[in-house]
């Protein structure tokens, strides 16, 4: 988040720790895509302010946390990794 900071403004409005995680960035948008290929999807995450963000997570994850267009997700980030959850 801090290189992207002139993109997104300041990083800490978008960061909330609703989820039990080790990951120390938790950011909350709104499913606005979800591309399945092979074998991963690409879930697109509308932030407020509408900054979209994109994370590629297993076709079995979509399924197994019922992701669905319009749902309030969390895009979870640990190092270079995003993954999604869900409430």
């Amino acid at each position: 988040l801090e290189s992207d900071h002139h993109h997104f403004g300041n990083p800490n409005r978008f960061i909330q720790r609703r989820k039990r995680s080790s990951a120390r960035n938790q950011i909350t948008g709104k499913i606005v895509a979800i591309q399945p290929g092979a074998t991963t999807s690409h879930i697109s995450l509308e932030l407020p302010g509408g900054t979209v963000m994109m994370a590629s997570i297993t076709n079995e994850a979509v399924a197994d946390l019922g992701l669905k267009i319009g749902q309030q997700a969390t895009a979870l980030i640990k190092a270079s990794d995003v993954m999604i959850g869900v409430e």
